[in-house]
């Protein structure tokens, strides 16, 4: 009877021990599986890390090239402001040089019918003194010497 007892224990134990070796199988199987899983996590943080990385090296360059563009557009919009300056210096200059270009132009044109009139006198006298010569020269008369 004992024996049986035993034999009954035994074989209880041994059913417990194969189904604690089944559930230790299910369970490795298990950890397995989760190891798996957490190296494919590990896989795709690092990928994502990578991506984070190469996502901020480009924002840090496209930053750069951002500055540089407004350093660039700022200087361009001091040199324009510097150029219209000298545009409108040179309109005055311009407009300066005209006016005494039309003054010297009437100026020019003043003289040249001086030049003409006195021409003219300078070929009447020289008329009138060739007539003198001649001995045929009539003075224009006047009111002081207008015949009573």
């Amino acid at each position: 009877m004992q024996r049986e007892k035993f034999a009954s224990d035994a074989s209880g134990a041994h059913g417990k021990l194969l189904s604690s070796l089944e559930e230790m199988k299910l369970l490795e199987l298990g950890n397995v599986d989760l190891l798996a899983q957490i190296a494919d996590g590990e896989v795709k943080l690092k990928t994502q890390q990578n991506l984070y990385e190469g996502v901020r090296a480009d924002r840090n360059v496209y930053s750069k090239n951002l500055v540089a563009a407004q350093d660039e557009i700022s200087e361009m919009r001091r040199k324009f402001k510097i150029m219209n300056q000298q545009v409108e210096q040179l309109k005055e200059e311009i407009g300066a040089k005209d006016i005494a270009l039309v003054k010297e132009h009437f100026d020019h044109m003043k003289v040249e019918k001086e030049k003409e009139g006195l021409r003219f006198d300078l070929a009447k006298a020289a008329q009138a003194t060739r007539d003198c010569e001649k001995g045929t020269y009539f003075p224009p008369l006047t009111k002081s010497r207008l015949p009573v």
